[in-house]
């Protein structure tokens, strides 16, 4: 990496820390900590969301998954959408409307229906998932620190996670939303100069679909049958069957 590389990315992690404990510093209770006390803005949740579900695994992941695969593979993940629009949506966060305002976490949501049994099943099966999360985002952390700073995999796993502890424990939930609004602003910046960039690298348009092989047009490629791509886009439907 040259030095301007290595300056832009030292300058995006000290505004992310500077940012988050900046917007987190008036947090004075558990409350204010876990929901910012309810005072995070419409256009602050929606960054946050759009960092969180949009991020490096479906900008990276998915679009290597499709590039790979085909259209075959947007096919049956966009049935993650549709199981959203028509069953996460209107089945099952609908009906959370009425707990939802005096609720702080998903435990006190799952409590509010099933009383402490719930909610002590959650919170186990909470720590047991993000767990696996947390450890899997700073393995990775540490591979891209090393990759590109050339520092050791340990360094840069340190790095990566103190930078996420220092903001996120100070500031609670408003550090990390005005973050993930910084992410937010970095990825709808980045992304269409990349497009462009890489457009103009190769010509335009023309090379890019010249240079699709045939079966990545097809829904179904290589002869495969129909039923195994509809199972797994009804697996992607289904709330958390993909999981």
């Amino acid at each position: 990496m040259s030095q301007l590389d290595l300056a832009i990315v030292g300058i995006y992690m000290v505004a992310t820390l500077a940012v988050g404990i900046y917007y987190g510093r008036k947090t004075d209770s558990f409350k204010d900590f876990a929901i910012g006390d309810r005072k995070i803005g419409t256009v602050a949740l929606f960054a946050t969301m759009f960092a969180s579900v949009i991020g490096g695994s479906s900008i990276l992941g998915l679009s290597g998954k499709v590039f790979q695969s085909g259209v075959v593979f947007a096919f049956i993940f966009f049935g993650r959408a549709l199981g959203r629009m028509f069953i996460e949506s209107p089945l099952i966060f609908r009906r959370m409307e009425n707990c939802v305002k005096d609720s702080i976490s998903p435990g006190d949501i799952l409590g509010y229906f099933y009383g402490k049994p719930g909610k002590l099943i959650l919170g186990l099966a909470t720590v047991v998932m993000y767990t696996s999360y947390l450890g899997l985002g700073v393995h990775i952390l540490g591979y891209l620190f090393e990759y590109f700073l050339g520092i050791s995999f340990t360094q840069g796993a340190l790095l990566g996670i103190s930078l996420v502890v220092i903001y996120a424990s100070f500031g609670g939930m408003r550090a990390v939303a005005s973050t993930d609004a910084l992410q937010f602003a970095a990825l709808v910046i980045a992304i269409p100069l990349l497009a462009y960039w890489g457009l103009k690298t190769v010509g335009g348009y023309t090379p890019i679909f010249a240079a699709v092989p045939k079966d990545h047009l097809n829904l179904f490629p290589h002869g495969q049958d129909a039923s195994t791509h509809f199972s797994m886009f009804a697996m992607y439907f289904f709330p958390m069957m993909s999981v």
